[in-house]
């Protein structure tokens, strides 16, 4: 009798003890683009000391994690990955299974900062960001290059005045994209001569784009070069985003037609990924005799280690397009327009009214009995680039980062 009694007891302390316990599961998720972030490290520790961990786990694959016996009770788990800000959230375990999705934000080398009077907080310089998702680049761009995505960004002023496809310009607060920072996950791209900014170079890089950063107005920049209006900063994919890839083909006005194609692995288990965009472009141009004809291809290969990301990039676009001049006067285009702007009209002018599609650098031409469109201004453009750049996440609050670029 005396045994049946222990057994009895122990059987009771063992069910007591399990049903006291309980587990918690979710997904670790990219909140600018919704996607899984994978080998994100989560740990479960007392209220008490974020060293007392009971705890932990590392996102799967598929951004999945789970953490097993835990005593009913309140903690706190932390979320960790390089290139996103730590989160850390309080969490009670009162039943057998709680499932709780955590969302991470990138670590942004640009925040936007709250100004109380005339003091900064905490050293911050006075400067406004605008961030533009990968979703709302999916739904809104289209065939249009990067900048006139950003048109509707309070001081911002994107316009394709060059005609050709990929002749984007940008101004930002007043000040054009020769004193405009662009860089790409924080590489300047500017050219190093003129500081102007040539967007048909990437005109295939928004089917890897996780997110776009503006930043408006003179701030702390890092790169080598006036920055007055702003900054921006194009962030790509890479290991903490999911694995998968897109193919898309687009057609748009002046006979435009794109075929793209990327790929990004996420980060395997032994911490390598890869990343990877080829797109080809064809165009006819919006305004007369600016055809274009290119191939972008993108690579980039990331490797974690410890707390460093290392990431070696690089990419080309070699191209043909046909151009125009931009800075002609209103009456070139429309004398009524002009006039309604209060412009002051030349009344010698001899090329007036000539329509907004009208490009003074194009003709035809008979050659070997077949007419052909010429073009003075057609040009032939490839400037590839590559980058290593090493991301060190040092603690919680310091990050710091070097990049060579040849």
């Amino acid at each position: 009798m005396k045994i049946f009694y222990t057994l009895l007891f122990s059987l009771i302390t063992i069910v007591t003890l399990a049903q006291s316990s309980g587990s918690i599961s979710g997904k670790i998720i990219d909140n600018a683009n919704q996607q899984i972030v994978v080998g994100a490290k989560i740990q479960v520790f007392t209220r008490g000391s974020s060293k007392d961990i009971i705890g932990k786990s590392l996102s799967s694959t598929s951004g999945e994690y789970l953490i097993t016996n835990l005593p009913y009770g309140t903690y706190f788990i932390s979320v960790s990955m390089l290139t996103f800000e730590t989160k850390t959230l309080e969490v009670t375990i009162d039943k057998k299974l709680i499932n709780k999705d955590i969302y991470l934000g990138l670590n942004q080398e640009f925040e936007e900062i709250n100004v109380i009077g005339n003091l900064v907080k905490e050293g911050r310089v006075p400067i406004a960001v605008t961030k533009v998702s990968a979703q709302k680049i999916a739904e809104e761009l289209g065939s249009r290059d990067l900048p006139m995505l950003l048109n509707g960004t309070p001081g911002v002023y994107a316009t394709t005045q060059g005609g050709g496809d990929g002749d984007a310009r940008i101004n930002v607060r007043g000040f054009d994209q020769r004193n405009v920072g662009v860089m790409i996950d924080g590489v300047p791209v500017n050219d190093m001569e003129n500081g102007a900014v040539y967007w048909s170079n990437w005109f295939g890089l928004d089917a890897i784009t996780a997110q776009m950063q503006v930043q408006r107005g003179l701030g702390a920049t890092k790169i080598a070069m006036p920055s007055i209006g702003g900054t921006i900063n194009i962030i790509t994919q890479g290991i903490g985003n999911r694995k998968g890839g897109t193919f898309k083909q687009e057609f748009g006005t002046g006979n435009m037609l794109r075929t793209s194609f990327s790929y990004n692995t996420g980060m395997s288990k032994n911490g390598w990924g890869l990343t990877f965009s080829s797109s080809y472009k064809q165009s006819a141009g919006w305004v007369y005799g600016t055809p274009s004809q290119g191939f972008f291809s993108y690579l980039k290969v990331s490797k974690k280690i410890d707390n460093h990301l290392l990431t070696l990039s690089g990419f080309m676009a070699p191209q043909n397009h046909g151009q125009r001049s931009y800075n002609q006067s209103i009456q070139y285009w429309d004398t009524v327009q002009a006039r309604n702007n209060g412009a002051n009209l030349d009344t010698n002018a001899i090329f007036t009214d000539m329509g907004i599609r009208y490009n003074q650098h194009w003709g035809y031409q008979t050659v070997n009995g077949k007419q052909e469109i010429l073009n003075e201004r057609l040009n032939f453009y490839n400037k590839p680039q590559v980058t290593l750049k090493d991301f060190w996440k040092v603690n919680e609050n310091l990050l710091a980062s070097k990049g060579y670029q040849f």
